[in-house]
């Protein structure tokens, strides 16, 4: 018997158990181990996709921070780029275009990677705003089959204190 039951148990229950044979105890035991295991199964079948969910997101948030340190090595060597671009062209090794096109072509590859890191964060904003959603929607079914079973619980023990009530009259 639950917590539940033996704090409310009325004297015709406790008549009722006791005169019920040691087989139908054993049978409703069983029954309730049975319904329990299954629950507890059901929320950890769950839970391992969200964990599995978890880890497929950190794996994609690594390559993410990968990607940006490899753009943050590409900044840095343009930086070091425009310093040697900047003393060539004090210098005067080569001509006025010569530099225009090199410079233009820095710039549209920082606007390139710029871009593709633009790109990259807003999709894993909407990664995380789907994992997250999944998560509390996870969570809430969790929460209504907890509330489902409860409820079972209680109807099942009104029951019997009805089915007792109507035995002893």
């Amino acid at each position: 018997m639950s917590c539940a039951t033996t704090l409310h148990t009325t004297p015709g229950e406790v008549n009722r158990q006791r005169a019920r044979t040691h087989d139908g105890l054993y049978q409703a035991y069983v029954v309730g181990e049975a319904n329990t295991r299954a629950a507890n199964h059901q929320i950890v079948r769950e839970w391992r996709t969200m964990v599995k969910e978890r880890a497929d997101w950190e794996k994609y948030r690594e390559s993410l921070v990968k990607e940006v340190k490899s753009y943050e090595i590409a900044k840095a060597a343009f930086a070091k780029e425009k310093t040697k671009f900047e003393s060539d062209r004090k210098s005067e090794e080569w001509g006025r275009e010569g530099l225009r096109g090199k410079l233009h072509a820095a710039e549209e590859l920082l606007s390139k990677e710029r871009a593709e890191f633009k790109k990259i964060c807003e999709k894993d904003n909407q990664c995380s705003y789907a994992a997250r959603n999944k998560i509390t929607e996870l969570e809430g079914k969790v929460a209504e089959l907890t509330g489902k079973v409860e409820d079972a619980q209680a109807a099942k023990e009104k029951a019997e204190v009805w089915e007792t009530l109507s035995l002893t009259r």
